[in-house]
Parts: C-alpha cells; structure tokens; sequence
C-alpha cells in the first residue's frame, strides 16, 4: 500500500471537503413531524465522511441512531448521533472504521426510539461518494463519460475513441447489447489513481473496472508512453463491461484466462512482450496451467505477466480456430455455471479444458530468434524474483505501470 503524507487538517478540509449533494427520502412526512430533519452531508475523500442533523425545538426528546451502509463492504454500522457545538446531530466516520468504495452511492437512515416507546426509522438518504480531490473536467458521448483534470481536449478526445473503438471490437465478438452508461476516471499518475483505488488492487495494478456498476478508473500519465497506454488500458477495461454485458450476473463465473485474455485480445497493440513471454514459458517447462488460472491471477507482477500472455494467446487461439461463435459458446456456457475444466465440452469446441490447452500448447512455435544465451532461459526463475523485487520500488518511484489488470 502507498505511503502518503498527510497534510494538515485545516488544509485538508479546505482542499477536500465536499458538501455532498443528499438525496432526500421519497415521501418523507413534514420536517417539524420528524426528530430528525435537514440532514446534510461533507466528506474528506479517502479519510472521514460528517453527517449532520438537526433536531426540531418541537420534536420530542429521543435518542437518535445513524445506520450506515458500507459500499464495498458487506457490513454496516448502527452509530448514536450525538450533539456538537452548534447543538447540531453529528456523525462523523473514519474510513478506517469502515471501507467505502469510491464512486458509489453511500445509504443511511436515522432511528430513534421516542418517550412513549414507539419506535421511529426515517426513510433513507442517498449521496454519492466521488474523488472531489480534482477539478474533473468531463465529455460525454454515449455509452461513455469521460472524466479527466490533466491534459488537453484533445487528450480526452483520444480516451474517447479508444473506449468505443474497444467497444466495437469487443461487440463485434460478442455481439450483446451497449450497457446505457459507463463512468471513465482518468488519473494523471499511478498514485492518485491508487489512493482512490486503495486495498482493492494490486500496486502494479493501472486500471479498474466495475462492470456492474457501469465504472471505469485508469491512470494515464503523461510522457512518450500515453498514446500506446491510452490504446491498450482503455479497450481493455471497456472489453470487461462489454463481456459482463454478456454475461449477465455469470460473469463472476468467467474463468480468470478468459476474461483477461478477452480483454487484453481487444487491445488496439496488444503488449508486444506477451509472444517472447510464452516461448520462453514453453522451452523452459515453466508455463502456468490453465487449471491455475481459472480464478484470480497472482499478485506476484512478473508471475502475473506470464499469466496475462498466456491467457491471451490462449484466448486468440480459439478465436482463430472456433471464431466469434466458439467464444461466445464458452463465455455462455460458463455464465450459466459450467465448470472451469468442463466449460469448453459447448459447441463447436466440444473439447475439455486439458486437451483443448494441449491442442494450443501443440501449435505454438519457438520464436524465430530465440535468446542469444540458453542462460535466460534457465535462469527464469530468477529473473522472475528479481522482477518481483524490484516492481514495488520501480513503481513507486518512477510511476511506471507495469501492466494494466
């Protein structure tokens, strides 16, 4: 996890924190009924979220509860709401009581059991927990809407194209329908980006997305690399929303080498080092099986370099051989729960997942120049240490994306 440090407290509330728009409470009966009324809402984004109430002078005397709902995490929290110097109800919650996802919509209510013991829950309040460290700009051309605050229009002009030339490639497979929107947050550096994408990824980790709740978030640094990375990282998360579109609620059934190389296929230029990567894997015995990477891949970057390559030419394999219509067969066959050794037994494949990664294994070929010393390939196994050694402190201090998730 990222090191950060902090600034002071006066400077961070006059940086960051955001009066939140509240969503009020459909059908909520009049203000001077309830005990508790105007509930307004300010966040520091990434450290505590305020909420504050008041209390009618004619509502009756009660105490008064909070329950707040978690986003990214299945608990929820059930607080006393206490008075502060204004008089005001208050709540405040440190994000290390409890993890909020960003860019969701953050629910709570009050509670309040009243003097004659009647029992009494307001309906419940909405806002929306957004990265307010930045003055985003935003352009919109549907199904996506882009959100940037470095670079120039014609930066975001350039994110905009590479979603939906991913979108199409990616349909053109899939042939499903356009999700109705689709939220894109553009960091200018690995470590904003990570500070908002926090415990949830890996450090090597340049992109996210949430396909179910229609986001994506990316950092694209600027430098001699951005073109290249705009072209690769944005078809690559757009190719996750477009398979989840697919899949439906199954696409959490999607084996780990199908939806990576999936979504590494549809890249504009796919990572020129992934073909070097599976020639070395294969004549040094050193390639992961496709059993292993049927869930997450590993954490590990250089492993998990090997295991995006792999899943890649794995997946264009099939393509080439069974077509769009063979990877639509698999992508369904495994949403609607198929086992991960028996998902391909789908027609045209009509193969389990032990020959059919046997048939590709088969015809894959040496590279045509293979390393100049048989000593590289022997000595993968260090390098591979060596690499993971050195990715943390690479990244950290360069703000190089090693690869995108």
């Amino acid at each position: 996890m990222l090191m950060r440090t902090r600034p002071s407290l006066a400077v961070l509330w006059l940086a960051l924190t955001f009066l939140a728009v509240v969503i009020p409470p459909a059908g909520a009966a009049a203000q001077n009924q309830e005990p508790v009324t105007n509930a307004v809402v300010t966040y520091v984004f990434g450290h505590s979220i305020t909420i504050r109430a008041e209390r009618p002078a004619t509502a009756e005397p009660a105490d008064i509860s909070i329950r707040i709902d978690l986003p990214g995490s299945p608990r929820s929290l059930t607080e006393r709401m206490v008075p502060n110097a204004a008089g005001q109800l208050q709540y405040e919650h440190s994000l290390e009581q409890g993890f909020i996802q960003a860019f969701s919509t953050v629910e709570f209510h009050f509670m309040a059991t009243l003097p004659g013991g009647e029992f009494w829950e307001s309906p419940t309040y909405r806002f929306y927990y957004a990265d307010n460290r930045f003055n985003w700009q935003t352009i919109e051309r549907g199904p996506f809407r882009l959100h940037w605050y470095a670079g120039d229009a014609a930066f975001a002009q350039d994110a905009m194209d590479a979603a939906h030339d991913g979108m199409a490639r990616a349909n053109a497979i899939l042939q499903t329908e356009i999700p109705e929107m689709v939220e894109i947050y553009v960091y200018a550096s690995l470590d904003d980006y990570q500070f908002t994408r926090g415990q949830l990824g890996q450090l090597w980790a340049g992109g996210h997305a949430d396909p179910a709740a229609g986001l994506i978030i990316l950092s694209l640094p600027p430098g001699e690399e951005q073109q290249l990375e705009i072209e690769r990282k944005l078809p690559h998360e757009v190719a996750h929303v477009m398979l989840y579109q697919r899949a439906g609620e199954g696409f959490g059934n999607i084996p780990g080498w199908l939806n990576e190389g999936f979504a590494s296929m549809i890249e504009t230029f796919p990572n020129p080092d992934f073909e070097y990567l599976v020639s070395v894997g294969l004549q040094s015995a050193e390639l992961i099986p496709m059993a292993e990477l049927c869930g997450g891949f590993p954490t590990n970057p250089a492993v998990a370099q090997l295991a995006y390559a792999e899943s890649t030419s794995f997946v264009e394999y099939l393509h080439e051989v069974y077509g769009a219509a063979g990877l639509r067969g698999l992508i369904d066959s495994y949403s609607a729960g198929a086992g991960c050794p028996t998902g391909p037994l789908v027609d045209p494949i009509q193969l389990d997942l032990e020959t059919l990664e046997g048939n590709w294994i088969a015809e894959q070929r040496p590279l045509a120049d293979p390393p100049a010393q048989p000593e590289v390939a022997e000595a993968l196994p260090w390098l591979l240490i060596a690499a993971a050694t050195l990715a943390g402190p690479i990244v950290l201090l360069a703000g190089t994306v090693l690869r995108k998730k």
